[in-house]
């Protein structure tokens, strides 16, 4: 059996078995074949990658990283790169709406403590805190529009890279809605490296309802967003039973899982859809019924 053969039987296995949907062990063993291609595709490995290198082709770029994090799987010891792109670079998101901070506006801030502790959540969830691991290797770190309104972003074609937003101005649970933002763009890319190995979307014809959206989607955004929710529902509930939380946490956990339960029941039976491959629609179906679908203690 040949390396694909066997990737692809890893993650088929692991879609349909039960247990928590940030597939523990998984994300390790994608994201290892990704960066081989990497290497092959553009000379870039975990040692010279950047957003802007991987957008340029080029391994030679420029690449201006003003500062590291601390990865949150402590057996890993990875170190996670903050980095800020070119002007031309920036141009082309502000085209989707999102704003950066500077190099100096970082620097003189406590984003990097916010981003810290942040990932340091992730840290007391060991499964979410090893998938993360597997795929981020870098943050931009984004301005968002008002305290009120979180930020985040990633795409297939930087698949160690996301974009977060922090309002320094964030009073209220900052490190918990940080931790769910990046958790959920780490998601986004790790559902990208199983459809690599295993395609989820045989076609994308359908539209469905999107609660996140609140408008039709097609069945591909509508699977990506139950996965990372569910994803994220996993982690905040792992997080009620591993850490001590002061009430204002506790609370603000309670009231996003709920949220979170009204907004998967809302969309509606995905698992019929006729554009899911077989190994999509066995996802969906365990990613609809949730915590029924989970390996029971003995």
């Amino acid at each position: 059996m040949g390396s694909y053969d066997a990737e692809h039987e890893l993650v088929s296995v692991a879609l349909r078995r039960p247990g928590p949907f940030w597939f523990d062990n998984l994300g390790p063993v994608l994201a290892k074949y990704r960066w081989v291609r990497f290497q092959a595709e553009c000379d870039l490995d975990k040692s010279n990658y950047g957003t802007a290198r991987v957008l340029d082709r080029n391994p030679h770029a420029e690449r201006n990283v003003i500062g590291h994090l601390r990865g949150p799987a402590t057996e890993t010891q990875d170190r996670i790169m903050v980095e800020c792109l070119r002007s031309d670079i920036t141009k082309r998101y502000r085209d989707f709406g999102l704003e950066f901070y500077s190099p100096v506006e970082i620097v003189g801030s406590n984003l990097f403590r916010i981003l810290d502790r942040a990932i340091q959540i992730i840290a007391n969830v060991p499964g979410a805190a090893l998938a993360v691991s597997a795929v981020l290797s870098v943050v931009h770190i984004l301005k968002p529009n008002s305290p009120e309104y979180d930020i985040s972003y990633s795409e297939p074609t930087l698949p160690f890279s996301i974009f977060v937003g922090i309002d320094t101005r964030l009073g209220v649970n900052p490190h918990l809605r940080l931790a769910e933002s990046i958790l959920h763009e780490c998601m986004h890319l790790q559902l990208t490296l199983i459809e690599e190995r295993a395609p989820l979307i045989a076609t994308d014809s359908e539209h469905h309802f999107s609660p996140w959206r609140q408008t039709l989607r097609p069945t591909h955004g509508v699977l990506h967003a139950l996965y990372v929710f569910r994803v994220i529902q996993e982690f905040f509930n792992a997080l009620l039973v591993s850490v001590s939380l002061c009430e204002d946490e506790h609370l603000h956990i309670q009231r996003r899982l709920k949220d979170i339960e009204i907004e998967v029941g809302q969309t509606g039976d995905l698992s019929s859809s006729r554009d899911l491959t077989p190994a999509g629609r066995a996802l969906v179906e365990r990613l609809q019924a949730g915590d029924k679908t989970k390996a029971q203690p003995n």
